[in-house]
Parts: structure tokens; sequence; C-alpha cells
């Protein structure tokens, strides 16, 4: 197990209406995978689930209609964290930074960095349409949710896409999921629903500007955003079972027949992947120790209370840690707030 010492933690942790910033010298871990343990195209006429040398995204541009998911093509890839995180453990730690990548296999598809609201995916009759001013549709990076009784550990890659019609909204067993007034839902139909899910993270390429056409060999780069509560929260989870799952998802739009270009990427089954040539996904997943205490006890005598408040304003205007409990490099109001807000 890898743990490099002497590394500044500064990491947020949400507690009610307190947010707390803990600082100090600590040991990190660091998950790193060059390959998935699963990848799984989840489409619904996908005739050999997880053997497969590529998988694509592309969505279903209609917020109506009784047939396919709007995200109609979606990759799941999971990664087994039980070398470095023995399963109901997670809570020993927090998490410092998530970053996915994973490999275009074609050549073609316009780049999009940016969430594009429901609307624009809406007929232009629609009175919540909304002009698509950037070309291209993002790939997406969220969590994965199950149906049918599965759960991130009994779900395999070649399991049942669903039951039933495959065509039919909403049966695939493992889904994209995102967070909805702090509930990880499916986010499939965000169209039909009339909502914009926010994705765990959007996909990013260097080099590459809004439109470009991306080329065979480009690498997506997902930096999760793991300031958010429930992101963490979702990882935290998954590193407690022992296997982190992702589904990627876009909204680029197909031709059946046709010859527009959608995002097409490596499996770990592909012959270029098996031979160093090419990269299936990949995860560095960063932690940290889990914080104890409370942080706004600048004293640390077990309270926060007026002592603090001196501790506090006698660091006013500095970028004291102690006192910067908010994070943002200088002690001012926004930290005092937070001091107040955790009065005992």
């Amino acid at each position: 197990m890898f743990r490099p010492t002497g590394f500044l933690i500064a990491t947020t942790i949400f507690s009610g209406s307190c947010i707390f910033q803990a600082h100090g010298a600590g040991d990190t871990l660091t998950i790193a995978r060059d390959a998935p343990s699963l990848d799984r195209w989840m489409y619904p006429f996908n005739a050999t689930p997880g053997n497969r040398p590529a998988a694509s995204t592309f969505g279903i541009w209609t917020g109506s209609g009784p047939a396919f998911d709007n995200f109609d093509a979606q990759m799941v890839i999971g990664f087994d964290t039980t070398a470095e995180v023995t399963p109901g453990t997670a809570s020993d730690w927090q998490v410092a930074s998530a970053t996915v990548t994973i490999q275009l296999s074609n050549n073609g598809t316009p780049y999009d960095d940016t969430v594009d609201e429901y609307g624009t995916f809406l007929e232009p009759s629609d009175s919540e349409w909304i002009e698509d001013v950037d070309p291209g549709q993002p790939v997406e990076l969220f969590g994965t949710d199950y149906r049918y009784d599965y759960t991130a550990t009994s779900w395999p890659e070649n399991a049942p896409f669903g039951f039933g019609d495959p065509s039919a909204l909403s049966t695939r067993s493992a889904f994209a999921a995102g967070y909805r007034d702090d509930e990880l839902v499916d986010v499939s139909n965000h169209v039909r629903e009339r909502w914009t899910p926010t994705p765990f993270a959007v996909g990013t390429v260097p080099g590459r500007s809004g439109g470009d056409l991306l080329a065979a060999e480009d690498i997506f780069t997902f930096e999760i955003n793991v300031t958010d509560p429930n992101i963490e929260g979702y990882i935290l989870a998954g590193l407690d079972e022992g296997v982190l799952n992702f589904t990627l998802a876009s909204m680029t739009i197909v031709e059946f027949g046709g010859d527009l270009p959608f995002p097409l990427f490596y499996c770990k089954e592909n012959a270029a992947v098996k031979f160093g040539i090419s990269s299936a996904a990949t995860l560095n997943l960063v932690l940290e120790p889990a914080a104890t205490g409370n942080p706004c006890d600048l004293n640390g005598d077990g309270t926060v209370d007026g002592a603090d408040l001196t501790v506090l304003l006698g660091s006013w205007g500095t970028s004291d840690p102690t006192a910067d409990l908010d994070g943002n490099g200088q002690v001012d109001g926004s930290d005092l707030a937070t001091l107040l807000g955790c009065w005992t």
C-alpha cells in the first residue's frame, strides 16, 4: 500500500449548517488503475454484453414518445478497490481528488465541454426550447444505480440489459444516476422529465476547443467534483462496498443509417488495449484520513465559544489556515459566519 507522507490536508467537511475545514499533515492513499475491472456498453441491442472492443454513447433527441431513454447508449465502467480499502472501512477516509480517463477509438465527434440544458433538446416549437449556441454535446460522467435487486457488488458486466421490451423507458438494469434534491436518481430521461442533471464530471480533452472534431486516440479526462458532499458520499459508499462504478452518457445525436459520428470508447477487451497501444478507462483516486473533531474549535478545548472567536479575530485579514475555515485563503466574514454557525 503506497502512502506518501507530509502532504497538507485541506478538505471541506459538511455537517449540518457548518462547513468545517480540516488542516494538518497526514498520510494519503492513492488508488490507481490503468484498466477497469468491468466495462459494459449499456445499449438495448448489445448482443455481446461485457465482451466488446468498444462502447459508444449517444442520445435520443426527443422529450416525448414511448421508446428509448434520452441517454440511449450508456457505458458503465467499474473498478475493484478492495486491495487498498477494506470494505466497511471507508469512513476512515475523505476524498481529496478523483479522476477518470477514457480514450476515443474513432474520429469526427464535435468537442463540447459544457453541460447542455435540457431545453436544447426540445423541438423549437416547444415553449421551453433553448438554442444550443455551441456545437456538439458533452460526454458526462455520472454515478451508477441499479434495478431488479442488483447492487454494485452483485451486478456483473454481462447482466441482462433489462427485462421485457429493451426499447421501453427506464428498464436498464444499471443506469446513469445523478443527484436531484440530494437523492440519487436515474438521469436517463431528463429531457422527458424536463430537468438538467448535474454530472459528476464533464469530459475534457487537453488541447481541444469547443467545436473541434475529435480524433481517435484523444483522451477524455473527467475531474470528478469531490467537493460536492453527495458525490464524495457516493465514492465513499462505493469504497465501502469494494467496487466503484461510474456511467458515461451523452446526448450526441445519431442518424440511423447515416454518417453522423458519435463517441466510441475503447473497452478493456480491445486488442489495442491488451497490447498496450491504447487505453481503456483509468482511475486515479486520492484519499486522505477523515478529519476528526470540530475544526471550528480553534483552541482545542472541546467547545466553540468566545475563546475561539478571539483566535479568529486575532487572525483577521491573514491567510492563517487554522482560522481560514472556508479555505478561501483569507480569514474574513465568511469564516466568522461559519464559526458562529458552529457555536456551542
